[in-house]
């Protein structure tokens, strides 16, 4: 059993700790993560880390659809990337948000509502958001190399009630400097239980929370960065 291992608690770490671990392990050619059947005994979060960081990193290097494939860059720097997709991928999967989704859509299907009325066809979703609707937009296939950079990811857009889908998208645009960057809006979509924009406005309305969007782009021809 290697030394280092198992000297972390249940938690695992940052990007630098997990990055020594696996030097420390690999060192010497012992190969305690890379093995393909490691001894686990009294491993701690940051070595669990350690051996997933290196079958993605090595993987993703290897294959030929793989995110670092022919990427002409020392390891760290690869590295640095995979662990930037890896947290951008986790807080989209992040269990608060996700029970969060499951229990509005528990509440929604069991809920029988009313037989619609002429009142109800008409008037429009009561506001109760404070901000008439907040929605968290992701960038969600933002070339690594603008993310480092330094570039927007991620924003937040108050007022979403009072939008139209073209406000919207110009507002997208503005606050990610798309045109600067030598993007354009793709597709910018929520969640698949709501059929029109107009029916998402409605949710955010509705509720006090925060909702989310996807942004997606593509580069016009000869603009854009590689991702």
């Amino acid at each position: 059993m290697d030394k280092q291992a198992g000297k972390s608690g249940k938690k695992g770490g940052d990007l630098s700790h997990v990055v020594k671990r696996l030097a420390e392990g690999e060192a010497g050619g012992r190969r305690v993560y890379s093995t393909d059947f490691p001894k686990k005994d009294n491993w701690g979060g940051v070595d669990y880390q350690a051996a997933l960081f290196y079958k993605l990193v090595s993987v993703n290097r290897a294959d030929v659809n793989g995110a670092l494939f022919g990427k002409q860059h020392p390891l760290s720097e690869l590295q640095r990337r995979m662990w930037l997709a890896i947290n951008r991928k986790t807080w989209k999967l992040a269990s608060s948000r996700v029970t969060r989704r499951s229990k509005e859509d528990t509440i929604s299907n069991s809920n029988n509502p009313p037989a619609a009325t002429d009142t109800a066809l008409t008037e429009p979703a009561p506001i109760i958001n404070k901000h008439r609707g907040l929605a968290r937009v992701i960038w969600e296939n933002i070339p690594l190399e603008l993310e480092e950079d330094g570039a927007r990811s991620v924003t937040t857009i108050k007022g979403i009630c009072d939008l139209s889908l073209e406000d919207l998208h110009q507002e997208i645009t503005t606050i990610f400097k798309l045109e600067a960057l030598g993007f354009r809006i793709d597709d910018v979509s929520y969640d698949n239980k709501f059929s029109t924009f107009e029916e998402f406005q409605d949710s955010a309305a509705a509720t006090e929370n925060r909702v989310e969007m996807e942004l997606r782009t593509t580069a016009p021809l000869g603009g854009g960065l590689g991702v």
